[in-house]
């Protein structure tokens, strides 16, 4: 996965959580948002250089974690 793309699902997932957090949701899903989104930007910094960096396998897209 490239940086534009890691960028991407991170904007999405900060987003995500930001929504979340704002309209009260369960803290638990929060935290599950907040805890992808901290994988997500190590990622993106390993490609450093690279360029290309391998990502966990969960799906990020805005309905799911």
């Amino acid at each position: 996965m490239g940086r534009k793309e890691l960028l991407e699902k991170i904007e999405c997932l900060r987003a995500k959580m930001h929504s979340l957090a704002v309209a009260g949701d369960d803290y638990a899903e929060v935290l599950e948002v907040s805890r992808r989104l901290d994988e997500l930007i190590v990622a993106f910094h390993k490609t450093e250089g690279t360029g290309t960096v391998a990502v966990p396998a969960r799906d990020v897209s805005e309905s799911g974690v």
